[in-house]
């Protein structure tokens, strides 16, 4: 089977207007450097998942590995990058509490629209509350 030959020239390039950038986008509006910062605390989210499985690798392991590895988590370094984990892990949970309106169909209560702001403060006591009740739960379980 032989194909067609073809009938009309290639296309010719066409110019097309490219809008220069002065520079970074992010520098434009500040709301672009709070997305990527809220974007970029999946980082210690991540880093916190990872710690978890290795301080259940290591209670596998035997109470010696666990201790061992507590320990460790004692060092200065660790401590400052386990402050600097939960300060993004706070502001990635307050962040996305405040993108919820956003982000959810509309939620009606006995007929009527729950306000935005409801639902941001409702999301906010409950994160507030549960992270009372872990810390609360530590403290009473401390050897």
């Amino acid at each position: 089977m032989t194909w067609p030959q073809r009938s009309m020239p290639p296309l010719k390039p066409v110019r097309t207007h490219r809008r220069g950038m002065r520079h970074w986008y992010v520098h434009e509006r500040p709301a672009y450097r709070r997305y990527l910062l809220r974007e970029l605390t999946c980082l210690a989210v991540s880093y916190y998942a990872l710690l978890l499985m290795a301080a259940l690798a290591c209670l596998l392991a035997g109470e010696a590995a666990f201790t061992r590895f507590m320990a460790a988590l004692r060092a200065p370094p660790w401590v400052l990058l386990n402050l600097l984990a939960v300060a993004g892990i706070g502001y990635h949970a307050v962040t996305w509490f405040l993108v919820l309106p956003k982000t959810t169909p509309f939620l009606y209560l006995r007929g009527r629209r729950v306000p935005d702001a409801a639902l941001v403060r409702g999301g906010l006591a409950a994160l507030a509350l549960a992270s009372i009740a872990v810390v609360l739960a530590f403290w009473m379980t401390r050897p």
